[in-house]
């Protein structure tokens, strides 16, 4: 990437990343900790308009229209608020138009009744426009209400151009009744940009159930950097409609080689203390851009010279020990393409 690129992301991330600290230490965590029973597991800093990968289902069933090739992604969470520890696979395949995808997550909680979600996926369409939907079936030993609760999700993605993303989705479309309660849907529009390079993403969601209106609606932010190839850093803030306290902050980093991806996401509230984790892991057939790991390098090998008799007063003597140089041509290139080290051959 070019330098002026790389200043641009970091000259963005800063003023989040200082916004983020700023507001973790007033942070209120009772009403941004709670979660609807259905909710299943949370994912790094993301926004219903920027997710296109095999965790999409979670947020918005319709990016997952954008995966190709299988993909597998595990999470594990740690709520400290909630007393909370959840693990999740996200098992998808993409065919081109038509993605497929399965996810078992278990949600262990103190406070509340241990969950089993089993959510499947189907989303049709393509870089411009996309839907999807989900199939949630719930299990639970500790909740009858639960343990016999099934919920539908439906998303839709839009790309008009590659620089702006528009996002919707709708949770727990046919809301139940949970252990007397009815469960509020939960809806969330969000819009994403690429202001500079695709290395850089900036997304904003509008997050508001039928219960509460937008009376507790929320505005949550969401910045994506790579400011280095397979470097991507997260941090995302949350907050009231009315901009008014109660703000949540997380950050994260993915280091990604082509095939594989490793995460880590932490949420603050009022104090490090209190803190939450996330971990992610990825293999997937779809290549991503890798960290520079390979320190390979390109050999140029001069085809005139490697061919040419050696010249000189000296000539006589060597011609008469020395071995073909087209041998020894061809010699020299096995020996290039059996060295790790060695990326390619270039012949001048």
């Amino acid at each position: 990437m070019k330098a002026t690129a790389s200043r641009a992301i970091v000259g963005c991330f800063a003023p989040l990343c200082l916004l983020c600290l700023a507001s973790a230490a007033s942070a209120q965590p009772e009403t941004v900790a709670f979660r609807a029973p259905t909710t299943g597991i949370a994912l790094p800093p993301t926004g219903v308009a920027l997710e296109d990968q095999g965790t999409s289902p979670a947020i918005n069933p319709a990016g997952l229209a954008l995966v190709r090739g299988p993909s597998v992604f595990y999470l594990h969470e740690r709520n400290i608020d909630l007393d909370l520890v959840a693990d999740g696979l996200f098992f998808s395949v993409g065919f081109g138009g038509l993605s497929l995808g399965f996810s078992p997550q278990w949600v262990r909680t103190g406070a509340g009744p241990d969950v089993r979600k089993t959510q499947w996926t189907l989303a049709l369409g393509g870089e411009v426009f996309s839907l999807g939907a989900n199939l949630n079936f719930f299990q639970s030993g500790q909740s009858a209400s639960l343990d016999a609760l099934s919920t539908w999700d439906a998303g839709l993605l839009l790309r008009p151009w590659r620089f702006l993303s528009i996002g919707a989705s709708v949770l727990d479309l046919d809301a139940d009744t949970v252990d007397g309660q009815s469960l509020a849907r939960r809806y969330d529009v969000g819009i994403g940009i690429r202001p500079f390079t695709d290395r850089l993403e900036l997304g904003a969601d509008l997050l508001v159930d039928d219960r509460n209106g937008f009376d507790d609606a929320r505005l949550a932010f969401t910045l994506r950097g790579e400011p280095v190839e397979g470097l991507v850093l997260l941090a995302g803030v949350g907050t009231g409609l009315q901009l008014d306290g109660e703000l949540v902050a997380q950050f994260g980093l993915i280091l990604n080689s082509p095939n594989f991806g490793l995460g880590y996401a932490l949420g603050v509230r009022d104090d490090l203390g209190r803190a939450d984790h996330l971990v992610q892991v990825r293999l997937s057939s779809e290549r991503y851009r890798s960290l520079p790991f390979d320190r390979r390098r390109f050999v140029v090998v001069d085809l005139e010279r490697a061919l040419s008799p050696p010249g000189g007063p000296l000539a006589l003597v060597l011609s008469a020990s020395s071995s073909d140089p087209y041998l020894e041509l061809l010699a020299r290139l096995r020996r290039l393409r059996e060295d790790e080290r060695v990326a390619g051959v270039v012949l001048k």
